[in-house]
């Protein structure tokens, strides 16, 4: 088998893409929007994928939020930071998305409270439809806890806003201590070091007293 081999397939620059990195990023265009079900594990999840104007991906998923135990067998405390957090949270991040596309929306008239995940993410899909094409935004991007690029966790804060805003006018900022956009030090990133291989064959042999001179 001859594995030493460079072809039109072998890895180029020209048609490899980086996703967007951490920041507060212009120009960045929803070109997709999902409800998929992971077949091995039966988990389901709502997609987005952005791209800028390099064709560099953006990727956003909400995952179905599964509890560790019954809501109704969960303790006041146990309940109420899994419907903040774990629910609560993802919903006001999915509001601030929906409204820079769609606007300002009545919520209490739209009726978005379901039962299901996925009739609540084909809701979502449906109530987008296609007010995203062609739309520019300006996102905050930011680091999880496993080095990959995503949204905000809390929705308390802007994130995304139209590219209609001019930027001396943005409400998006970077809050310290909050928001990760510089990507930082996993524990898989190893700094690649290699010894020459020619070194040992330079290095001056060391005198010892069994070389008679």
């Amino acid at each position: 088998m001859n594995i030493f081999t460079i072809n039109n397939s072998t890895i180029n620059p020209s048609n490899t893409k980086t996703y967007v990195q951490g920041g507060i990023q212009d120009n960045l265009k929803l070109v997709e929007v999902k409800f998929q079900t992971v077949e091995s594990t039966g988990n389901q999840f709502l997609a987005f994928k952005w791209e800028n104007q390099q064709g560099n991906p953006l990727n956003y998923t909400f995952w179905q939020p599964k509890p560790s135990k019954p809501i109704e067998a969960m303790g006041a405390e146990e309940k109420r930071i899994f419907l903040e957090f774990k629910v609560g949270y993802p919903m006001g991040i999915l509001r601030q998305l929906i409204e820079v596309y769609k606007g300002k929306i009545d919520w209490d008239k739209e009726n978005l409270s379901t039962s299901t995940f996925k009739e609540f993410a084909d809701k979502i899909v449906a109530l987008l439809g296609d007010s995203y094409k062609d739309k520019l935004v300006r996102i905050k991007v930011v680091y999880d806890n496993k080095g990959f690029t995503t949204l905000p966790k809390d929705p308390k804060f802007p994130f995304i806003e139209s590219m209609d805003v001019p930027k001396e006018d943005t409400s998006i900022q970077i809050i310290e201590g909050k928001d990760v956009v510089v990507r930082p030090q996993m524990k898989g990133d190893v700094e690649i070091k290699e010894e020459n291989p020619l070194n040992e064959a330079f290095t001056a042999p060391t005198k010892t007293d069994d070389i008679p001179f």
